[in-house]
């Protein structure tokens, strides 16, 4: 277990008690404290990029952009608790935890996890079609608390990843282990996933307490689709939303986009309705055909998902609502996010994914640590091959560049982590839909680059319109003269993305071999 620093823990208890003081202000000023947490943010910022997003969020709230109005809702609407989390988690986390982060990178030659995700249980109340998490096993397995508890210590305690994910089956079904971790780890930010049935008003109160747990609750889009899905569930999850709200804790909506309900999702009838309801975020998975028997007609249309990057980018700039659409968001996370490049999947039987949508392993929590598994070729050559061919429209190894999955899982000898997994990379006609829908893709997603159209979560200071959306600031960049970052920011906007199988990759932060990929992103332009 790596230790802080003297320095470091005065550096974080400085840290949290300026989020408790501001936690504290936020309600009673919103605007002007935003704006004095913005400079702070910067002033901690631990390197550039993290910089200029604070610069940006400081342009964003003194141009009263709609991210002001979500923020402001965010500090009035929650609890003190939540509120104070909040600012420590995605605020100051890389000040308060920079320093471990880095030391850990000297000592193992690759960058530690952002975030970890672990399937705590198969167990479920409900029994939807397309869930992946049914498909691991026939029986009820819980990954043993002990495991988890080692789990997170380590992703935590020794690589500074302040961030982790609880899924299923349903999270839920083990409230009392929920709650355990929750209050061991108060500094750390855990994000639920759950179906929100079993979520009491004593739960509500409980989280809003603790302030470091947010649920995720699944919905489909209407009550129609929802229903034919989640058992005749919506109305109870509409009122479970509400609850939430008015117990003042911070959740969000998590949904699954198929070519039936994508308009729905993207809609502003449906945006207006989570913020209403309470939602502070919410989460857009591609449906990913995983399983024995994938539902290739549930499967977006490129043009679809084409439409549906604009949707979700000009709602989440007219809805004080935080929408992330994790394939057509890409430029944000700078590409794909697997095999620990930031993040690595647990399932319940202690199976390590470099996804969870990728159900193949070579590794097991219950004999080896994350940094082992970390270490291992089949993660290497993963990470290895980020950011593929520099366009971070294409992020995904399943579904944009299936080829590289099939290619790993065979190389390196990766098992299929239930019955059925083996069938993406094994049949023929779904391998087949997948490598059109890829191609299909690659030609939009290009011209969308070439157009100046890729897209970040909201506009920046250097990139106030977005073509095709006709959203735009007033305040451009020349009331920021002074930063020449934002020059070098600047150049990452007029995109060239180039691939040369003349140069390999040394293992040098994000592991393997791969070809060369060149991009103005690589030569000073962020995205």
């Amino acid at each position: 277990m790596y230790t802080d620093s003297v320095w470091h823990r005065l550096k974080a208890v400085g840290a949290h008690a300026a989020a408790a003081y501001l936690a504290k202000r936020l309600a009673k000023d919103p605007k002007g404290t935003l704006l004095k947490l913005a400079e702070l943010f910067e002033r901690v910022s631990a390197n550039d990029v993290d910089r200029e997003r604070a610069r940006d969020m400081r342009w964003l709230f003194k141009n009263e952009h709609i991210f002001l109005d979500f923020m402001t809702r965010s500090m009035t609407q929650l609890a003190e608790a939540p509120r104070r989390a909040l600012i420590s988690n995605f605020f100051l986390s890389t000040y308060i935890y920079g320093g471990r982060k880095k030391r850990w990178e000297e000592a193992h030659g690759f960058k530690p996890l952002d975030l970890l995700v672990l399937s705590v249980t198969s167990r479920c109340n409900l029994h939807c079609y397309g869930c992946w998490a049914a498909k691991y096993s026939k029986k009820a397995d819980d990954l043993d608390f002990g495991v988890i508890d080692r789990l997170i210590g380590e992703a935590y305690g020794e690589m500074g990843a302040s961030l982790c994910v609880l899924t299923g089956g349903e999270p839920f079904m083990r409230k009392n282990d929920m709650y355990a971790l929750l209050e061991k780890y108060d500094k750390c930010f855990f994000i639920i996933y759950t179906n929100g049935l079993l979520i009491t008003e004593a739960d509500a109160r409980r989280l809003a307490e603790l302030g470091n747990g947010a649920p995720m609750i699944s919905i489909e889009g209407d009550k129609e689709t929802t229903d034919a899905r989640r058992s005749g569930s919506y109305d109870k999850i509409i009122g479970k939303m509400a609850m939430l709200r008015d117990a003042g804790v911070l959740f969000g909506f998590s949904g699954t986009v198929t070519e039936g309900n994508w308009e729905y999702l993207s809609s502003d009838t449906f945006a207006e309705l989570m913020v209403d309801k309470g939602c502070m975020f919410g989460w857009l998975f591609h449906y990913i055909p995983i399983g024995a028997e994938p539902q290739l007609e549930l499967m977006l249309r490129p043009e679809h998902r084409d439409e549906l990057r604009r949707r979700v980018y000009a709602l989440r700039n007219t809805h004080p609502i935080l929408l992330a659409d994790f394939w057509n968001d890409g430029y944000v996370s700078h590409g794909c996010l697997a095999g620990g490049q930031q993040y690595l999947h647990v399932n319940n039987r202690g199976d390590i994914e470099p996804c969870v949508f990728a159900h193949f392993a070579v590794d097991n929590a219950y004999d080896t640590t994350l940094t082992a598994a970390m270490e291992s070729d089949f993660m290497r050559a993963i990470r290895g091959e980020i950011p593929y061919d520099g366009n971070h429209l294409r992020p995904c190894m399943i579904i944009d560049h299936p080829e590289m999955l099939r290619r790993h899982v065979a190389e390196h000898g990766a098992r299929p982590t239930h019955p059925g997994a083996e069938t993406i990379v094994r049949r023929p006609d779904l391998i087949a839909r997948l490598d059109d829908n890829a191609a299909r893709w690659k030609g939009i997603s290009e011209a969308a680059v070439k157009n100046g159209e890729y897209m970040s979560l909201y506009p920046t200071r250097m990139k106030p319109c977005v073509p095709g959306t006709g959203l735009r600031l007033p305040v451009g960049p020349e009331d920021f003269p002074e930063n020449l970052e934002a020059a070098r920011y600047a150049a990452g906007m007029e995109w060239e993305f180039r691939h040369s199988d003349s140069g390999k990759k040394a293992d040098s932060g994000n592991g393997g071999a791969g070809g060369k990929v060149e991009s103005l992103t690589e030569r000073g332009g962020k995205a």
